[in-house]
């Protein structure tokens, strides 16, 4: 008998272990669960602390029609900003290149002023002259019959570069006293009167020069009223020639005859037209 209550409060002691050993461990796992789920929480409630931020940082920006309407007009400003600038710029550079242009068409024109005046300098002249000297005294009466005069014609180049003589060209006029030389001149020949003279050609460099035989008739009648001083005797002409810079020129000569004049017998006519140099 003794044994066998022995036995069942071994059971019952047995029993109770098991039942407090399971009672502790369910006690263990609600507790651990219940941590769980706090960390779970926790942890949730600190994920929505923050995204909650970044939420309200982003509608503010995308949905807030004062802040866009700001950030335009902030744009807008600098728009307006850059513009001026610009236009400055744009201003200044304007004035910038008004003033080289200036400044260019200034040397364009100092070059072409001095390239002007050099060819001027450094050009060609030639110039006609009759010949005087002791034997030779200007314009000659080589036959009182026929009344045939003549006069030797220098053609000379006083420049400083050479020049190409074109022509030479001379004739005469007898005037009644005080009668004016036609105006402008005239060039033509004098039908009839004249000694066929052959073309003249010649390059001249500086200082080069030639003589040109220029003889003509006139009526006898004439002869005697010029040394009566009744009529004056013209001779005149011009030589045409180019220079170097491929310009072409013509240089006048006239002279009035004075006779029984053994000096010099050609004076110098100083009608403008007659006595020249010009470009053609």
């Amino acid at each position: 008998m003794r044994w066998i209550l022995i036995v069942l409060v071994a059971l019952l002691m047995g029993n109770g272990y098991d039942l407090s050993q399971k009672t502790g461990y369910d006690k263990t796992i609600t507790h651990k669960n219940n941590k769980t789920d706090q960390n779970k929480t926790s942890t949730k409630n600190e994920s929505t602390l923050v995204q909650k931020p970044k939420s309200n940082e982003v509608k503010p920006a995308s949905n807030n029609p004062t802040d866009h309407a700001n950030e335009k007009l902030s744009l807008e400003r600098q728009l307006v900003k850059y513009t001026r600038q610009l236009a400055r710029f744009t201003k200044w550079l304007v004035i910038v290149t008004a003033v080289l242009a200036l400044i260019t068409a200034g040397l364009i024109w100092m070059a072409y002023r001095q390239e002007k005046h050099t060819k001027t300098i450094e050009r060609a002249y030639v110039q006609m002259s009759h010949v005087t000297s002791k034997d030779n005294f200007g314009l000659q009466l080589f036959d009182e019959t026929r009344a045939k005069l003549a006069a030797y014609i220098n053609v000379k180049n006083y420049g400083n570069t050479p020049a190409r003589v074109i022509q030479v060209f001379m004739t005469h006029r007898v005037l009644l006293k005080g009668e004016a030389l036609p105006d402008p001149p005239d060039y033509s020949k004098i039908e009839g009167r004249d000694i066929p003279e052959e073309p003249i050609e010649a390059f001249l460099v500086k200082g080069g020069d030639f003589n040109y035989y220029y003889a003509f008739l006139v009526p006898p009648e004439d002869l005697a009223l010029l040394n009566e001083k009744e009529k004056v005797l013209f001779i005149y002409g011009f030589v045409a020639y180019m220079d170097q810079f491929d310009r072409r020129y013509l240089g006048g000569y006239a002279r009035r005859y004075r006779p029984n004049v053994e000096i010099n017998n050609l004076v110098f006519v100083s009608h403008p037209k007659y006595n020249y140099d010009k470009e053609q």
